[in-house]
């Protein structure tokens, strides 16, 4: 069954072309969230994009750093070529990132986690690529409200996720 929603959340990312392009025109500044991250970074720094989508945050990312965007989405990915975006992308899960321990300075992902199928093991798999001292910078929605669900959960799992949210909220 895990394996089964991992493979239909895979689906859902590769066919929503409409859902980056509105992600995109959302986005033509960066946040007021996102500019918080970024006034961590000196500029220097290797950045994994977990989640990338069509890579917005290597539009604000101060000089210097080298970026690499990360996503499960092929169309996301493709979608951020055809925009030009400045990055080296990955397709990969990020239950399984193919990069070295310790290989990159920073883990930025903005408006995903709560997209994550297995966030626990995400965020440890985020953690273990980090080199020591290194920072894991998260934005994301709390989702308080158990009915608000984002749109990557299938219409059959929503009550499922409904009420993980609302025992774990109580």
């Amino acid at each position: 069954r895990r394996e089964a929603a991992r493979q239909e959340l895979h689906c859902f990312w590769n066919t929503s072309r409409d859902y980056y392009d509105l992600a995109g025109a959302a986005n033509p500044q960066p946040s007021a969230e996102r500019r918080v991250l970024f006034d961590y970074l000196k500029g220097h720094e290797v950045v994994l994009d977990l989640g990338c989508g069509g890579c917005e945050n290597a539009l604000w990312l101060p000089d210097g750093c080298h970026y690499v965007g990360l996503d499960v989405s092929t169309t996301g990915l493709v979608m951020a070529r055809e925009w030009a975006r400045p990055a080296g992308l990955l397709r990969a899960d990020g239950m399984h990132l193919p990069l070295a321990t310790g290989s990159v300075d920073v883990v930025i992902s903005t408006w995903v986690v709560e997209h994550l199928h297995e966030p626990a093991e995400t965020l440890m798999e985020a953690a273990r690529v980090l080199r020591i001292g290194g920072l894991l910078m998260l934005v994301c929605s709390a989702w308080d409200l158990p009915y608000s669900l984002p749109p990557s959960v299938a219409r059959g799992r929503r009550l499922e996720v409904s009420v993980q949210r609302l025992v774990g909220q109580l």
